[in-house]
C-alpha cells in the first residue's frame, strides 16, 4: 500500500494536525502557494517532498510550475490553477495523460472525474474560504486508488469529499518515482478560477460529504463526457423525465449531437407529504406502485386511484404543452438515454423504464446526476445501462445536491427543446 499527503496553499504555516494525518505517509505532494521555505522543511520531517510553485512563490527557483510524479504506477499532474470548467479540465486531461491532477489557489476543496482523470484540489490548511481547513490523502491499495479531502479542525479528520476507482492497468506495484519536471508552458494558460467547487457548509444541519453540482446544466455537462461514446450514433434519441430532467439532458443533447425530447412521466405523492412518492404513471396507461411503502404508509386503493387520476389529467396537460402537434419520438429498436436531474425513490424512472420497453427500444440507458444508492440498485437490473456522478448516502432530497434548484418552468422546458432542436438540424 502506498499513501500520499496531498496539500496546497499553506502560504508560511502548516496546520498541527498535519503531522498525525499525514504520519507514515510515504510521499507529500503540494500544489504551490508555499509562502515561504518554512512549511517544506518542517514536511521534510514526515517524508519525501514533492511540489510546484504558486503564484506567490515566483522567487523560489527550487520548485518548477508543474511537475509529473509516479506514485504506485498513477501519473499525478501537479499544477497550481486549473479552471473549475469541464472542457478546460478535459483539455489539461488529454494534454498530460494523467490519472490524477492535483491543484490549489482557490483555498477550497473540489473532487470530480473528469474523462479518466480524477481532479482533486486538497483546500487550504491555514487559510480556507469557506470551509474548514483541509488536506487531502492519496491511497494506492490492491488494485484501486482512494483519494479523500479531511477536516482538519477535528480530531478525527472526517471526510468532506472522497473518490475511489480501480487502478489503470498499468499501475501495479510500481515504486514511487518523479517523471519529469514539465516546463511551464505545456499547456496553454489557465483561465480565470470560476470558483465553483463543492460548498461545505451546512443545510439543515448537515455537513455535505460530497462533492455537489452548481446547477443542472453543469449535472448536464458531466454527464455528456460520460456519455460521449453515443455521439454521433444514428439510433440513439435522449428523452428527458420533465421539467428538472430537460436542462440536465439539453446539455447531453448538444454534446452528443442527439434528437431531444421529452418523456413524460407524474409522481404519485403521497398525502400531505407529496414530495414523497409512493408511485408513478407514465404515458400509455403506465403505473407503478411502491408496494412496500404504500402498505407500510396504509394508503388505500381509493386513494391511489384518486392521486392517479389528477395525475393522469396533468400528464395530459403537459404533454399537450411540451410537444403540441409533434408525434411521440418512435424509439422502437433504437438506443433510448431517459435523463432526470436525481433520483430519490426512483418511482418516475421506474413508470418511464416500464412503460418505454412496451415500445420495444434497442437498449435503454439511464443517466443521472445524483441517486439515492437504493433507488440505483433496484434499476439497474431493469435497464442496459446506468450512468450516475454521486450516490450520497444519506440522501435526503435531489435538491441537497445542487448549489441552484429552482423550479424548471413550463416555458423554460418548451424553450429548450426548440433550441435542441434547431442546433441539431442546423439552424
Amino acid at each position: 500500500m502506498t499513501r500520499v499527503g496531498l496539500l496546497s496553499d499553506t502560504h508560511g504555516t502548516l496546520n498541527g494536525s498535519l503531522w498525525r494525518l499525514f504520519d507514515g505517509v510515504d510521499l507529500i505532494l503540494h500544489a504551490g502557494d508555499w509562502g515561504d521555505y518554512g512549511p517544506a522543511r518542517e514536511l521534510a520531517m514526515i517524508a519525501p517532498v514533492e511540489g510546484i510553485r504558486g503564484n506567490v512563490d515566483a522567487l523560489h527557483p527550487s520548485f518548477p510550475d508543474v511537475l509529473m510524479v509516479d506514485v504506485g504506477g498513477l501519473r499525478v499532474h501537479l499544477r497550481h490553477r486549473v479552471d473549475i470548467d469541464l472542457g478546460a479540465m478535459g483539455r489539461i486531461a488529454a494534454h498530460t495523460g494523467a490519472d490524477m491532477v492535483l491543484f490549489g489557489h482557490t483555498h477550497r476543496p473540489f473532487l470530480r472525474r473528469v474523462g479518466p482523470t480524477v481532479f482533486v484540489n486538497p483546500g487550504s490548511t491555514s487559510r480556507s474560504r469557506g470551509g474548514p481547513n483541509s488536506a487531502g490523502m492519496l491511497v494506492v491499495d490492491e488494485g484501486e486508488m482512494i483519494v479523500t479531502v479531511r477536516n482538519l479542525e477535528l480530531a478525527d479528520f472526517p471526510v468532506l469529499a472522497r473518490w475511489s476507482q480501480p487502478l489503470p492497468q498499468q499501475a501495479v506495484a510500481l515504486p514511487l518515482r518523479r517523471v519529469a519536471r514539465a516546463p511551464a508552458d505545456i499547456l496553454s494558460p489557465p483561465s480565470r478560477v470560476t470558483g465553483v467547487g463543492p460548498a461545505l457548509t451546512s443545510r439543515g444541519g448537515m455537513e455535505d460529504t460530497t462533492v455537489r453540482f452548481k446547477d443542472r446544466r453543469e449535472a448536464g455537462a458531466w454527464l455528456a463526457d460520460e456519455l460521449i461514446g453515443y455521439s454521433g450514433l444514428p439510433d440513439v434519441v435522449l428523452l428527458a423525465l420533465p421539467r428538472g430532467g430537460v436542462p440536465v439532458a439539453y446539455e447531453i443533447a448538444r454534446k452528443l449531437r442527439a434528437p431531444l425530447d421529452v418523456f413524460t412521466v407524474r409522481k404519485l405523492g403521497m398525502p400531505g407529504h407529496e414530495e414523497l412518492a409512493i408511485g408513478a404513471i407514465a404515458s400509455g396507461g403506465i403505473r407503478v406502485l411502491n408496494e412496500p411503502l404504500v402498505d407500510a404508509l396504509g394508503v388505500s386503493p381509493a386513494t391511489i386511484e384518486e392521486i392517479s387520476e389528477r395525475e393522469r389529467r396533468e400528464l395530459e396537460r403537459r404533454e399537450r404543452v411540451y410537444r403540441g402537434d409533434r408525434p411521440e419520438p418512435d424509439v422502437r429498436h433504437r438506443t433510448v438515454i431517459v435523463v432526470d436531474d436525481g433520483l430519490a425513490t426512483g418511482a418516475s424512472m421506474h413508470a418511464a423504464v416500464h412503460a418505454l420497453r412496451t415500445h420495444s427500444p434497442a437498449r435503454v440507458v439511464v443517466a443521472v446526476p445524483v441517486a439515492a444508492p437504493d433507488a440505483l440498485h433496484d434499476l439497474g437490473a431493469e435497464v442496459s445501462d446506468v450512468i450516475c456522478a454521486i450516490q450520497p448516502e444519506p440522501f435526503f432530497a435531489v435538491g441537497m445536491w445542487y448549489d441552484e434548484f429552482p423550479q424548471v418552468t413550463d416555458d423554460e422546458v418548451r424553450d429548450l427543446l426548440q433550441r435542441a432542436a434547431e442546433e441539431l438540424s442546423g439552424r
